[in-house]
């Protein structure tokens, strides 16, 4: 029966994906008590906005909210400011009459950046702190966001189109009342931005965001 649950733990939590809204129009829902339960990791919202442009890098502010779908009074679900980092209680349930008291106790919370199509990580941040709102001062290379055909386009062209996403991953140890702990972690869905790149008739590099 042990390892059954520890099993349980570790499959329905590994997969598990949280999102406000992204630009492929995932949205998590919270309108009953059924996803104050089921989005009870939370969601986060993200605004980015484009800095500075060099010939080597790109350099961006993040704007990170993190939200909890709670019920503020009888029947009325609303998100809410939450801390990325506090513990979650709830109870997992093993049958019609049995269930499980769990703890979710985050150990870390990192920000991931992928280069769209060929799924390469190209930088992760981790996030110390526990306020709701969040603003990440980062920089990306271009030699890492552009491909080589992109790079060629680039030149060729003089202007070309470029994708990154960026997500969450939270590492969670689960405690309960009756089993060994479980470790794992829940990823977050993707932003996915757009990114236009020019050179000039000097070779002078800038970009642009095309969505936000």
């Amino acid at each position: 029966m042990k390892l059954v649950i520890i099993a349980l733990l570790a499959c329905c939590f590994s997969s598990l994906v949280y999102s406000n809204t992204v630009i492929e129009g995932i949205i998590d829902s919270c309108e009953s008590k059924v996803d104050v339960y089921t989005y009870r990791f939370g969601s986060y919202q993200a605004d980015v906005k484009l800095v500075e442009v060099s010939s080597e890098q790109v350099k961006f502010n993040l704007d990170l909210k993190f939200l909890l779908c709670q019920e503020t009074s009888k029947n009325v679900f609303e998100r809410v400011p939450a801390n990325p980092m506090a513990d979650v209680y709830y109870q997992l349930p093993l049958s019609h009459t049995q269930s499980i008291n769990i703890i979710a106790k985050p150990q870390s919370l990192s920000l991931k950046f992928m280069k769209d199509g060929v799924f390469k990580l190209i930088k992760t941040i981790n996030l110390e702190s526990k306020a709701s709102r969040q603003s990440i001062f980062t920089s990306l290379s271009l030699k890492d966001i552009l491909s080589q055909s992109e790079t060629e386009e680039l030149s060729r062209n003089r202007v070309v189109k470029t994708h990154f996403s960026f997500f969450l991953v939270k590492n969670i140890i689960w405690t309960s009342d009756l089993y060994d702990d479980v470790r794992d972690n829940i990823v977050y869905s993707a932003y996915r931005k757009i990114l236009e790149v020019r050179l000039d008739d000097n070779d002078v590099v800038s970009a642009k965001l095309l969505n936000k």
